[in-house]
């Protein structure tokens, strides 16, 4: 079997060992051995899941942490942080539970990823209000919003795998409401 279900079969190992190289290289004190362990626990909670693009899923956490681990100006993102990126739709996506996250991850990397999964609860209401939602993302912590703006920035990079309809509603969304929110962050 090649292609894309080829690598969604087994978590990669190089792509592992690709993002500590980078992270490392980003920022040489990070944690690595708490890195690998969360990319290995997500490689294999999305382990058969694909993007739309055909890509292995576990390509979009990693791609999510990388982006953060190079924001040098928002001191608040640390280890857990970067930890959280990779694991933040294992709780949503697959039958990883928070008390496992918890418990493997500690409780301020499981927040993150809780209050992650929350803000996305929060765009996939019917009747979201962009003046609300982005009431509550600026009233968010600092690291969960820089999660979610690093989650939206890599999903518009791949947004051309969407249906048209959807690309026209996530980028109206973007520059309503993440736009905004990460400019005040200071995250161009």
């Amino acid at each position: 079997m090649n292609g894309p279900e080829a690598l969604a079969g087994a978590p990669s190992l190089s792509l592992v060992a690709e993002f500590r190289e980078v992270i490392l290289k980003m920022r040489p004190r990070a944690d690595a051995e708490l890195m690998e362990r969360a990319c290995d626990v997500a490689a294999r909670c999305h382990e058969g899941q694909l993007r739309r693009s055909g890509d292995p899923y576990i390509t979009h956490p990693v791609a999510v942490a990388t982006i953060l681990a190079g924001l040098d100006d928002i001191a608040e993102l640390d280890d857990q942080t970067l930890c959280a990126a990779v694991l933040h739709d294992t709780v949503e996506d697959t039958p990883y539970t928070m008390a496992a996250l918890r418990r493997e991850f500690g409780a301020r990397t499981a927040a993150i990823v809780a209050e992650v999964t929350a803000l996305d609860r929060l765009g996939r209401r019917p009747a979201r209000n962009p003046a609300q939602m982005l009431t509550t993302i600026t009233s968010a912590d600092t690291r969960v919003v820089a999660v979610k703006l690093a989650d939206r920035l890599h999903n518009m990079q791949t947004l051309q795998f969407m249906p048209q309809a959807t690309q026209l509603r996530k980028a109206r969304e973007v520059l309503d409401t993440f736009l905004p929110v990460a400019q005040q962050l200071s995250m161009h």
